[in-house]
C-alpha cells in the first residue's frame, strides 16, 4: 500500500532523536535569519521567485532558464543564472548543478506554526463556505493556499 507524502514526511521525522531534530530546526531558523540579512529581495528576484512558484504549481516542474527570463524582462540567460544564484545565496532556493530545471523553493522551511495555524484556519474557512467537510486533506487546494500565503509574507519580508 502506498503511502502519501505527509505520511512518509512524519515517518522520516518520527525516525531522527530528539537531538537530530533540534538541529533541523536549528539549522531552518539560522537560514531564515541569514536570509533576512541578506538584504530584501530586488523587485525582478521578487517577480522570479514568483514566477517559479507559480510554474511549479501550475505544470509539477520547475520553468526553463528561457522561460524564467522571457516572465521577468531578461534577454540574457547569463542575467537569468546570475539572479538564480542570488536567490540560492540568500535562501530562497536551491539548484543541483546537473539537471538544469533542478530548483527547489526552500522558502516553506521557515514556516512557524503560527503560519500553519493561519493556512489551515483558512483552508477550514474555504471548505466550510463551500459546504464540504470540516477536515484538512493534503490535496493541491491547500498547497495553493499555503503558496499564496507564502507569497503574502515574503512580499510583507520585502516591504519590510
Amino acid at each position: 500500500m502506498s503511502r502519501s507524502r505527509s505520511e512518509a514526511a512524519r515517518a522520516r521525522w518520527a525516525a531522527y532523536t530528539p537531538e537530530q531534530r533540534q538541529a533541523i530546526i536549528s539549522k531552518a531558523q539560522q537560514g531564515r535569519a541569514e536570509r533576512q540579512q541578506a538584504g530584501p529581495l530586488t523587485d525582478r528576484q521578487r517577480r522570479m521567485l514568483e514566477f517559479i512558484r507559480s510554474a511549479i504549481r501550475e505544470d509539477g516542474y520547475p520553468p526553463a532558464i528561457r522561460e524564467i527570463g522571457d516572465a521577468v524582462g531578461l534577454a540574457s540567460s547569463s542575467s537569468v543564472h546570475a539572479q538564480l544564484l542570488t536567490l540560492e545565496s540568500k535562501g530562497f532556493i536551491r539548484r543541483t548543478a546537473d539537471k538544469p530545471r533542478a530548483i527547489k523553493l526552500l522558502d516553506g522551511a521557515a514556516w512557524t506554526a503560527e503560519m500553519k495555524d493561519r493556512i489551515r484556519a483558512q483552508v477550514l474557512a474555504a471548505r466550510k463556505a463551500q459546504g464540504l467537510p470540516d477536515t484538512v486533506p493534503a490535496s493541491r487546494f491547500l498547497a495553493e493556499l499555503a503558496d499564496q500565503v507564502l507569497a503574502q509574507d515574503t512580499a510583507q519580508e520585502v516591504a519590510a
